[in-house]
């Protein structure tokens, strides 16, 4: 009996952990991904705008590194989420 009501409760809990992580990763990947590309964008293009207009032109060459540090926070802290 306990055997039976182990083997019925396991598969349960596998198919829960598999689509909370299907549904996560889906989520994460459809949604953020493309939100954050959005806000990247909009950010380069009035950076862009700013620093043609002030002609501090040096300043463009920092947004390759805002935009790895902000996908490394970005999936730094949705793995610490994901784990806790």
């Amino acid at each position: 009996m306990q055997t039976s009501k182990g083997i019925g409760i396991t598969p349960n809990a596998h198919l829960a952990i598999v689509t909370f992580c299907i549904f996560s990763i889906a989520t994460w990947h459809y949604s953020t991904i493309s939100q954050v590309s959005n806000l990247i964008s909009v950010y380069n293009v009035l950076q862009h705008k700013h620093f043609m207009h002030t002609k501090q032109m040096q300043h463009i060459q920092l947004n390759p590194s805002f935009q790895r540090n902000l996908m490394v926070a970005w999936v730094s802290s949705s793995y610490y989420f994901f784990i806790y």
